[in-house]
């Protein structure tokens, strides 16, 4: 689906949505695969003098993806070196020391059968949970995983979040980038809003390796961790054609569309 903004002539008139195209998939598509496909249909919009401005997915679904993941008896998740664990969340249960009326979970809350349980998500991502694994020990990794939770829900699904709030949340701390008006957003507002979320993600890892790692490498500035990130999907990934075909080490284990694999395979994955 395609939506064009509106002009500042017609704002208060919101465009009416249409079909850009529709292509079929397997559990065989990955993350790479679809960045390709965007990429592909950004560029030759742009030949085409359309200026396509971001691309959108299914966040509730994505949601349950992450839920089902840090579920999944099979599968290993660090942060950096920060082990994600739900077993965190078990212990929060259990400790007689808090209640339900403390953080709200019931055990019914972290069933993993219960795959497309979407209020679940809610709960162990609030903030009662939070800050109360914050308080634990050796529970950066979970409670780093669940504030990033929490951000993807509060982004693409809160229907309470305007989108003000989305993009001058730090009105307050950065006047340059607040405004009421969508079309007043800048090249420079762009810039500042990608920056304070670039030193966000710093701010939540900084208790991990990863930034030694980074500074090991010389790559802990947002335009040199950028430029390294390109240079790696460049290399990785080739596009041909309508159908983007990826190279991939054989070695690399990618997570499969299909839910179903997250309980039939052993998968050790890495939040980085």
């Amino acid at each position: 689906m395609l939506q064009t903004i509106p002009t500042v002539d017609d704002a208060p008139c919101t465009p009416r949505p249409l079909l850009l195209s529709a292509y079929a998939v397997d559990n065989r598509i990955t993350a790479i695969n679809v960045l390709n496909r965007w990429m592909y249909i950004f560029q030759h919009c742009l030949e085409k003098n359309v200026r396509i401005i971001g691309f959108s997915t299914d966040p509730v679904h994505l949601v349950t993806k992450w839920r089902n993941r840090l579920l999944s008896s099979t599968t290993d998740l660090h942060f950096g070196f920060d082990k994600i664990n739900i077993s965190h969340i078990k212990a929060l249960i259990n400790d007689s020391h808090y209640t339900k009326l403390d953080h709200g979970l019931t055990s019914s809350d972290i069933n993993p059968k219960d795959r497309q349980n979407y209020n679940s998500c809610i709960k162990i991502i609030s903030d009662d949970v939070i800050n109360l694994l914050i308080n634990s020990e050796d529970t950066n990794g979970t409670v780093d995983y669940l504030t990033l939770l929490k951000m993807i829900g509060k982004a693409y699904i809160d229907k309470a979040t305007s989108i003000s709030e989305l993009h001058h949340k730090h009105k307050q701390d950065d006047p340059l980038i607040y405004t009421d008006r969508l079309d007043e957003i800048s090249t420079l507002n762009v810039e500042q809003i990608i920056l304070g979320t670039y030193n966000q993600a710093i701010n939540i890892v900084k208790h991990s390796k990863m930034l030694h790692i980074l500074n090991q490498n010389n790559i802990v500035n947002l335009k040199d961790l950028s430029d390294f990130v390109f240079d790696c999907l460049k290399r990785s990934s080739k596009m041909y054609g309508y159908s983007s075909q990826t190279t991939i080490d054989n070695n690399e284990e990618l997570e499969s569309d299909d839910d179903d694999d997250d309980e039939d395979e052993d998968v050790e994955s890495d939040v980085k």
